[in-house]
């Protein structure tokens, strides 16, 4: 037998074959209820995870909203602190008042200044207000007199007026490191 006629034997086989076979039992049923039970399955599944991605936006909001707080608060304080180590600096650098003023009176203002920071942050907020005012004040005397001790750095009177303010702010700072001793922590 040659080639060409065992193909045609094969052809011949082939076409005695059926060409739909029937299945004993309709499968569709089951298939589609197999498809129900994946599609139920999936909604399922993607419900805690649209719950949990809102949880997470939630969170990442609220981390956003703390951090920016801290930032803000942290920024003024370390502003309000530079606010007043600059007013020495002007006052005793600037203007020569070094001369007249006590010798540990930088040494002095430098720890009740690091006290005050540290105490203040214990005061109701009404009570700060009034403080950080009233320390503005005293910083803005010790600028004017150092404007004018800068114009006439030979006026006793002026030089008087400046060791006098020195004094009261010093005094005025270890008052409020005080007054923040005494107050109730608020855990108690």
């Amino acid at each position: 037998m040659n080639e060409r006629e065992s193909n045609e034997a094969l052809d011949a086989r082939l076409a005695r074959l059926q060409r739909e076979i029937e299945p004993r039992r309709d499968l569709w049923p089951a298939i589609a209820a197999r498809l129900g039970e994946a599609d139920e399955e999936a909604s399922n599944a993607r419900r805690p995870r649209f719950a949990y991605a809102w949880w997470q936006l939630g969170a990442a909001v609220l981390l956003v909203g703390l951090s920016s707080a801290v930032t803000y608060l942290v920024t003024v304080r370390q502003q309000s602190s530079v606010a007043r180590v600059a007013a020495v600096e002007f006052v005793q650098h600037e203007l020569g008042a070094s001369a007249f003023l006590p010798a540990g009176y930088v040494q002095a203002r430098q720890e009740l200044t690091t006290a005050f920071d540290e105490s203040i942050a214990q005061l109701s907020p009404a009570t700060r207000q009034v403080v950080e005012a009233n320390l503005r004040d005293i910083e803005r005397s010790l600028k004017e007199i150092g404007t004018a001790l800068a114009r006439d750095p030979g006026n006793a009177t002026l030089q008087q007026l400046l060791v006098a303010a020195s004094t009261q702010e010093l005094q005025y700072l270890d008052e409020v490191r005080r007054l923040a001793l005494n107050v109730p922590s608020k855990g108690a």
